[in-house]
């Protein structure tokens, strides 16, 4: 199984050994410097090893936070997706994991921060207890209390508090203020805050701003100095002679130097684009779209059909909607569900925290005109990549079904000029998962639909359904399915294809369509929760190395 998902996952693979080989060398190359260099000689004698660590962690978090903004540039990841048409489907399908690169990259910011903050606690301590010590360290102590010298001990008093010098000081300050922005940024990004309360998620990741303007300052105060006349004065020979007096030529009294803020160098890059990004934002932001229509569903789902302007969006791809009457700043994604041959772009939006339901009560009162909306996109997904192969499997569960209104409602419009433009697609298998019967509604006309259309055009076996109720059904219903069952129409869902009762078998399933399609590229697309995205993907993996007819199952998923 390892074996075959690092084959079928070499790109990111490549890129994930590539980014921890980046940090263990920057690790390790500061790490080193700091311990040998002659210029941080004295520096060592005082703070000892937490020196080469702290500035080695430090180092690591100038190069995450260099990364950190690239992965949610939205406008550069589509820049780049439509630059890799040609790429090969395993290149093209990391742009799809960008969350999950960005993820690792705070994880690792959260690691060398931690390792940071302990080691500089400790170098506090020890500037302090420096003052107390006899010796070298206690000359160390005392310098730039007189003329004509400068200071390597930022902690000046011998008798104070280790927490009032840490607020006393730029770096200490600003080190607080980073690492309790970070705490609550990384807290506030669980799967449960994002999908309940997606205003606190939002507004507290913009405390990134905070973190980045530290970060930048943070060095200035120069807590961290370098002997600056290691030429006149050779640390190693001169630690135990007197310094400066008459018979001292070769040893004059050490000279310190801040080395210089560099943090800035690391993230101008990436700022200046994620700046370029938002600055698009705010153009768009500028012309809203107008709701032409509202329509409303079961289970407190809406669908807002919007002029389609000057946008042309691709198959499943999402799009940011802002609301002005609700709040001037919040931005929320939401997958298309019109297809790009609909002369109207449509989201179909499920009632999920405060900001949905406000948007549900003004779209469903009875007012003259329909709020205006800002949009901003779209931004391509997987979904982009479903006519790249000849076997598609396609898995939504719940509202994770909507990518898919779009993606199939264009697979009719591209089966129907296929004898002028032939596609590689021959067959669509697709489960829809649900939890309720309710939650059938606002779906399975379009279903319906499709499968009218789909056996009229003389390709009645091109997409093959599945529906599967996983609860919500009593005894009595039970009853009343069972006596119907004979009937040519499923009693729920009014389709062809009658509904499965539970979850379903994935084993049984591949196994099926290993017999099916024998030595086919087989892409299955996924969107449903984290768990059901593992079973599948595992079932991807599984089988697609203990075949013996080369049967390939191509993995994809959408990121939110």
């Amino acid at each position: 199984m390892f074996l075959n998902s690092l084959r079928s996952e070499t790109p990111k693979w490549i890129i994930l050994i590539l980014w921890i080989l980046a940090n263990i060398g920057m690790f390790i190359g500061f790490f080193v410097k700091y311990q040998v260099s002659d210029e941080y000689f004295y520096l060592r004698k005082i703070v000892g090893i937490n020196l080469a660590v702290a500035r080695a962690s430090a180092s690591c978090l100038n190069l995450n936070c260099t990364l950190l903004l690239l992965p949610v540039c939205r406008n550069l990841i589509s820049f780049w997706r439509v630059s890799c048409q040609r790429c090969k489907t395993n290149v093209r399908r990391q742009l799809d994991n960008n969350i999950i690169f960005h993820k690792f990259i705070a994880y690792a910011i959260c690691l060398f921060t931690a390792m940071h903050y302990y080691s500089h606690t400790v170098n506090f301590e020890r500037f302090i207890d420096a003052h107390h010590q006899e010796g070298l360290l206690s000359k160390l102590s005392n310098l730039g209390n007189a003329k004509n010298q400068t200071y390597i001990n930022p902690i000046r008093s011998p008798n104070t508090n280790p927490m009032l010098e840490l607020v006393k000081c730029v770096a200490g300050i600003t080190g607080v203020i980073m690492t309790m922005a970070l705490v609550i940024i990384v807290s506030s990004s669980t799967q449960l805050i994002r999908r309940s309360y997606f205003e606190a998620f939002w507004f507290t990741h913009h405390l990134f701003v905070l973190f980045y303007i530290f970060l930048v300052t943070h060095g200035l105060g120069g807590m961290v100095r370098k002997q600056s006349n290691v030429a006149q004065h050779d640390p190693e020979k001169c630690q135990n002679l007197l310094w400066g007096g008459a018979n001292s030529k070769n040893c004059p009294v050490p000279q310190f130097e801040p080395p210089g803020v560099s943090s800035w160098k690391w993230v101008i890059g990436p700022i200046c684009l994620y700046l370029l990004e938002r600055f698009l934002r705010f153009l768009k932001s500028l012309r809203p779209v107008n709701i032409f229509e509202v329509i409303q569903h079961p289970s407190k789902v809406i669908e807002i059909r919007l002029h389609k302007e000057k946008l042309d969006p691709m198959p499943g791809e999402y799009v940011l909607l802002k609301c002005m009457e609700i709040s001037k700043l919040e931005w929320h994604p939401f997958t298309l569900t019109s297809a790009p041959d609909d002369n109207y772009l449509s989201v179909h939006i499920r009632v999920a925290g405060d900001w949905t339901e406000k948007l549900y009560e003004i779209c469903t009162a009875e007012r003259r005109q329909k709020p205006k909306l800002a949009i901003d996109g779209p931004f391509g997904t997987a979904t982009e990549d479903v006519f790249r192969y000849q076997v598609d499997v396609m898995i939504g569960a719940g509202i994770g079904i909507t990518p898919f209104a779009s993606v199939l409602k264009h697979i009719w419009h591209k089966l129907q000029q296929s004898s002028e433009k032939p596609i590689k697609l021959r067959k669509v298998h697709f489960f829809w998962i649900c939890g309720s019967t309710a939650s059938f509604e606002w779906f399975r006309e379009l279903l319906s639909d499709l499968e009218l259309k789909i056996r009229n055009s003389g390709s009645p076996d091109f997409l093959s359904y599945h529906v599967y109720l996983t609860r919500g059904w009593d005894n009595r219903m039970a009853r009343d399915i069972v006596s119907r069952d004979r009937e040519s129409k499923d009693p729920l869902t009014g389709l062809s294809q009658k509904t499965f009762f539970g979850r379903p078998e994935w084993p049984k399933l591949f196994q099926s369509f290993l017999h099916d399609h024998p030595g086919v590229k087989i892409g299955v697309f996924c969107c449903a929760p984290s768990g059901l995205v593992k079973e599948v993907n595992k079932c991807c993996q599984d089988y697609s190395s203990s075949n013996e007819q080369n049967t390939e199952f191509i993995f994809n998923t959408e990121h939110f």
